[in-house]
């Protein structure tokens, strides 16, 4: 599959001779494009009048927690997208629930709007029959299950405890310098950040 990657910085290039009736999306019927892309109001439309039959979302927890404006506009963008039954969407997710119960809820109206809630009975049959809805469309898989098969000596790092004669050490120096730089990038970096958990996740992953 012939894939484009639809980015700000090559978007006017792949516009570049197109007709007027044309968007980038209708000329290109396979792209790879990012949300906070293709969620702003001058191309939403775009997208989503040519939006393909099969739509792989990534991260696709980012789309429903809080309620920052950019997120709105993700989680409105792929309500959209959802809303036309003969599409294929495939959300991916290493979160699927955070703790925030509004967030799981909306996460799963994307699959069918009958998964927005549990039933609120004591009822088990009624329960029952909604975990067996949930598993029409909920495919989750742990650590543990797909171990044998990637191979637990290659695929995951085994935690080390520290043994009890460790000693602890200061940095100083051209070290601690280093250190401190780092640390002062990765706060910039998260303090642009959109919302509070964005900028956790972007402090995290600049640090490691």
């Amino acid at each position: 599959m012939d894939a484009v990657a639809v980015t700000s910085s090559r978007a006017r290039g792949l516009e570049r001779g197109l007709a007027l009736s044309e968007s980038i999306f209708s000329a290109y019927p396979y792209t790879v494009v990012s949300l906070d892309y293709i969620k702003a109001d001058t191309r939403r439309d775009s997208f989503a009048d040519v939006c393909p039959g099969m739509v792989i979302v990534d991260e696709a927890h980012t789309c429903v927690g809080g309620n920052e404006c950019g997120t709105q506009q993700r989680f409105a963008l792929l309500q959209r997208l959802a809303d036309d039954e003969s599409r294929h969407m495939l959300l991916l997710t290493a979160t699927p629930h955070s703790g925030n119960q509004d967030a799981y809820a909306r996460l799963l109206s994307l699959l069918h709007v009958d998964l927005t809630s549990e039933p609120d009975t004591p009822d088990a049959n009624a329960l029952e029959r909604y975990r067996r809805r949930l598993a029409q469309h909920f495919v989750q898989r742990r650590r543990p299950d797909i171990m044998d098969n990637w191979g637990a000596e290659r695929a995951f790092a085994k935690p080390m405890k520290l043994p009890a004669s460790a000693a602890s050490y200061v940095l100083s120096g051209e070290s601690q310098t280093f250190q401190e730089d780092v640390l002062d990038y990765c706060v910039g970096v998260a303090t642009r950040s959109d919302g509070e958990r964005a900028r956790r996740l972007a402090f995290w992953a600049r640090w490691h």
